[in-house]
């Protein structure tokens, strides 16, 4: 499955888990270690709850924020997979544009 006018490989069930391999194998190599929150297509894809044939260009991730050691991971992968540079990215600007009110209680 790919998306019309997009020439770059795409994220689906079939290697949406080789890719967290890969990026825990490259924070191995540097001594580091996160846990990856995601949002969105991605978290649907890795859960297996969506259509089969549900594509994603890149995963949103939640937690932590994307730093430079993660950046040089998926620009790394990216490069391996011949994915878009920004298939890694911080769901925090979308969260942030489409709900300002998440995290927040309201107050009777």
């Amino acid at each position: 499955m790919h998306i019309p006018g997009y020439n770059k490989i795409v994220i689906n069930r079939k290697n949406i888990h080789n890719l967290f391999v890969r990026i825990d194998e490259c924070l191995e190599k540097k001594s580091e270690k996160y846990d990856l929150i995601i949002f969105g297509s991605g978290a649907l894809l890795i859960q297996g709850i969506s259509r089969h044939d549900r594509v994603t260009m890149d995963l949103d991730l939640v937690e932590p924020k994307m730093n430079i050691s993660l950046q040089l991971i998926a620009s790394e992968i990216a490069e391996e997979y011949g994915m878009d540079v920004n298939w890694l990215n911080s769901a925090d600007i979308f969260l942030a544009k489409s709900s300002p009110n998440i995290g927040k209680t309201e107050q009777k």
